[in-house]
C-alpha cells in the first residue's frame, strides 16, 4: 500500500510575477541590513507556509501549500524594522495565515498588513528598532526614519535622492524607493496589477502633502511632498498590496475611488494623526471599503422588458 504524501506548492503565473517583482526591494534589504533581515524575510517566509500547510493537513484534511504563503510573507517581513524580534515575526505571520488568509475563502484585508497592524498594535515599542543602512548591516545603528524626522523634528530630513537609494532608515523591503518603483514597473507591464491605484494613491499623497508642507517655499515644497511618497509604505502599499487584482475594485471609477481614498486616509494621518506613516491604515481601511466600493460602481443590469 501506497502511504506516501506528496507536499505540494500550488501557484500560478500571476503569484510567481510578484514574488519576482519582490526580489529587488529584499535584497536591498539584506545589502543594506545585513542578516537581521535575512533572517526576518526567511522567518516569515517559512512561517507563513508551515501555518498554511498545518491549516490544510488538519483542517481541510489536503496537503501542500501555496506559493500566495510566500508572498505574504516576504511582504510582512518587508513592512517590518530590521530589529523586529523573530518571535514578533512569527506572531505576525500567524495572524497573516491563519487568522485572515485560511479563516476567510476571500479575506477581507492583506493578510501581511493585516499581521503587520496587529504587532505594530500589541508591540508598539518595536517601532524604535528602525536602523541606518550600511553594508550588510555592519555599521547600522538606531536611527529615525525619514517620515519620524518630518514628524517629530528629531534630525535633518534626508535628500531626495539618499530616500530614493535607500541611504535612510526604513523598514527591511521599503527603505529603497527606486527597487520597489522597478518591482511595481514589472508587475505592471506584466498586467497583473493595474496602474490606475497606484497612480491615484501615490498621486492624492503627493498632492495633499505638497499643499500642506509645513515651509510654503515651493522648492521645500517640492521636497517635503517627494519625501512623503518616496518614504515608508506609500509605494510599497501602493504597488503590492492595494493594486492586488484579488482585493481591489473591478470598475475603473471603482479603482480610482479606491486609490484616492487610501491617499487621503495616508497624508492625512501623516499631517495630522498621530503616527509618522499612516499607509498601514490607509490601504486597510480601503480594503475594507472596496467591497461597497466595487458594489456602488458596477453597472446596473438592463431591465428585461
Amino acid at each position: 500500500m501506497n502511504t506516501e504524501k506528496n507536499f505540494k506548492i500550488e501557484y500560478n503565473g500571476k503569484t510567481l510575477d510578484t514574488l519576482i517583482a519582490l526580489c529587488p526591494a529584499g535584497l536591498a534589504g539584506i545589502y543594506f541590513f545585513g542578516l537581521r533581515a535575512l533572517v526576518l524575510i526567511a522567518t516569515c517566509a517559512a512561517a507563513c507556509i508551515l501555518f498554511e500547510y498545518l491549516w490544510n493537513t488538519f483542517v481541510l484534511k489536503s496537503s501542500g501549500a501555496s506559493l500566495e504563503a510566500v508572498v505574504t510573507g516576504l511582504i510582512l517581513a518587508y513592512s517590518l524594522p530590521p530589529k523586529t524580534p523573530v518571535w514578533m515575526a512569527l506572531i505576525g505571520s500567524f495572524i497573516a495565515i491563519i487568522l485572515i488568509k485560511c479563516m476567510y475563502e476571500k479575506p477581507f484585508v492583506n493578510p501581511a498588513l493585516a499581521g503587520k497592524a496587529f504587532v505594530a498594535a500589541a508591540f508598539g515599542g518595536y517601532a524604535g528598532a528602525f536602523l541606518s543602512p550600511s553594508i550588510l548591516g555592519l555599521d547600522s545603528v538606531a536611527t529615525p526614519t525619514p517620515l519620524m524626522i518630518m514628524k517629530y523634528g528629531s534630525g535633518t530630513t534626508p535628500e531626495i535622492l539618499d530616500v530614493l537609494m535607500g541611504n535612510t532608515a526604513g523598514a527591511v523591503g521599503q527603505v529603497c524607493a527606486l527597487l520597489i518603483i522597478i518591482g511595481g514597473l514589472y508587475l505592471i507591464l506584466k498586467k497583473v496589477i493595474s496602474w490606475i491605484i497606484p497612480v491615484c494613491f501615490i498621486g492624492t499623497v503627493a498632492i495633499i502633502t505638497f499643499a500642506f508642507a509645513p515651509d510654503k517655499n515651493i522648492i521645500s515644497m517640492l521636497e517635503f511632498a517627494g519625501c512623503n511618497v518616496l518614504s515608508g509604505g506609500v509605494l510599497f502599499g501602493a504597488l503590492f498590496v492595494l493594486a492586488d487584482e484579488q482585493m481591489c475594485p473591478s470598475t475603473t471609477i471603482g479603482k480610482i475611488i479606491s486609490g484616492v481614498f487610501a491617499g487621503i486616509i495616508t497624508a492625512c494621518i501623516r499631517l495630522f494623526g498621530l503616527f509618522p506613516d499612516g499607509s498601514v491604515h490607509g490601504v486597510l481601511l480601503t480594503n475594507i471599503l472596496n467591497p461597497v466600493i466595487d458594489k456602488l460602481t458596477l453597472p446596473m443590469p438592463e431591465e428585461i422588458t
